[in-house]
């Protein structure tokens, strides 16, 4: 290798030991990319020299088996667009993040997800650039008040806040329009107010909201968000009948997950008198609920209280792969 290398891609390489500080990798000084990711260094300590690219601009150790904290001299890369040292055993105090904070001011994408960060003063969040587009931050440990103001990030696309288990804080309440894709708030204890989410964030297309915190329980805002893909909303004590006319209104849905509620009843039927042969119709209440969800892969309905025998129509949907109706009470169709 030689000093003018600018992109080098080890990942998935199969690299095992420890990376020393006077390894040739630290020689290559115009080096712009490097991805390390899916490697095994042994749990070795992340060598102060990687803030020695002052060229980088994009640094991949996902999944690299690093362990210790995360030197300060990363924030030397002032050049960084993405950043992502995702993995266990890895931990980063408040000095060191504010100092990537204040440093890499043209970061685009931010991974830390599993990073220990339990020591972070959550308020160092708010200097993140503004032209940030994906931060991850799935289990970091963080505990206390989130900064409303992360949410009003004019690129952000992708927040994944996911099992933080001590995290707190509200949903901004004011008219705007967030520019959202992804958010996973699950098992956090952020305020998640139905009406403010489907009012301000219209562009999402995945919501994880497995065992959240709700204000109010009113689903039907749910027709709002009709660019939705993916919707978790498992393990939050949502009662009584499932509201199928809104889930199956939303036309790209793909993936739903209800399960661990404590949903009740039966499922709706085909209306054989229907105009179109793909019409569900909820005969108890004698209206119609919305067609067959033609779209969906995953349906998973686990762990409710629903009854009756599981509809023939469920094995008619064109696309579905994976279906869960465990711990429910529930019979097979009889044999014509």
């Amino acid at each position: 290798m030689t000093g003018h290398v600018i992109g080098l891609n080890l990942g998935s390489g199969g690299l095992q030991g420890n990376i020393h500080s006077n390894s040739s990798l630290f020689s290559l000084g115009h080096l712009k990319r490097l991805d390390l990711s899916y490697n095994d260094f042994s749990g070795s300590p992340i060598s102060s020299k990687f803030g020695g690219f002052v060229s980088m601009t994009h640094l991949d150790l996902y999944w690299s088996n690093f362990s210790g904290p995360i030197p300060s001299e990363i924030s030397h890369l002032s050049t960084l667009v993405s950043l992502n040292l995702t993995q266990f055993d890895v931990r980063l105090d408040t000095l060191s993040f504010n100092k990537i904070v204040q440093n890499l001011t043209n970061l685009l994408e931010l991974n830390l997800a599993r990073v220990d960060m339990s020591s972070v003063v959550l308020d160092s969040f708010k200097n993140l650039s503004s032209s940030l587009k994906t931060l991850e931050l799935y289990n970091c440990h963080l505990r206390g008040k989130f900064p409303e103001s992360i949410f009003h990030r004019p690129n952000l696309r992708l927040l994944d806040l996911g099992y933080n288990y001590n995290l707190t804080g509200y949903f901004p309440k004011p008219n705007w329009s967030s520019p959202l894709e992804m958010l996973d708030l699950s098992y956090t204890r952020i305020s998640v107010d139905w009406h403010h989410l489907t009012r301000n964030f219209k562009s999402l297309r995945y919501l994880y909201l497995s065992n959240c915190s709700f204000v109010g329980l009113n689903l039907a805002f749910l027709g709002n968000l009709t660019q939705i893909v993916g919707l978790d909303l498992s393990y939050n004590n949502f009662g009584g009948q499932i509201p199928w006319s809104f889930f199956l209104n939303l036309e790209s849905l793909v993936y739903l997950n209800l399960g661990g509620n404590n949903y009740v009843g039966q499922f709706p039927e085909v209306d054989s008198n229907s105009t179109s042969n793909s019409s569900l119709y909820d005969f108890s209440k004698q209206q119609l609920v919305g067609p067959i969800p033609r779209h969906l892969t995953t349906l998973g309905l686990y762990g409710n209280q629903l009854n009756g025998i599981i509809p023939s129509w469920l094995g008619s949907l064109p696309s579905l792969e994976m279906l869960s109706l465990t711990s429910n009470q529930l019979s097979e169709p009889q044999a014509t």
